[in-house]
């Protein structure tokens, strides 16, 4: 797509320290602010040896970079949680 990205590597790993995932996200920002995420091509370890890249994409190629983070983003309304008595009167019924 010519868009210039930051790229941020990561690794993911078990409790025992061995790696699971590794992977680079690709990250750009536009003039107004907003920063896009425009893909990433993982190595997932499956064990036994056996690498896959499932959950691999790349903006133009297998879809649309996205806004991650809105440049002036604002807070959500707050949602009501059910409290155990909507819970307990759903149930009783």
């Amino acid at each position: 797509m010519g868009v210039k990205c930051r790229v941020v590597h990561y690794v993911v790993t078990g409790s025992k320290g061995e790696v699971q995932e590794e992977a680079a996200d690709f990250f750009a920002q536009d003039n107004q602010g907003n920063v896009w995420y425009f893909g990433k091509p993982p190595r997932v370890f499956k064990g036994h040896g056996e690498v896959s890249n499932e959950g691999s994409w790349e903006a133009g190629a297998k879809g649309q970079p996205g806004v991650m983070l809105p440049a002036n983003p604002a807070p959500a309304r707050p949602t009501a949680r059910p409290t155990w008595q909507t819970w307990s009167k759903t149930w009783a019924k």
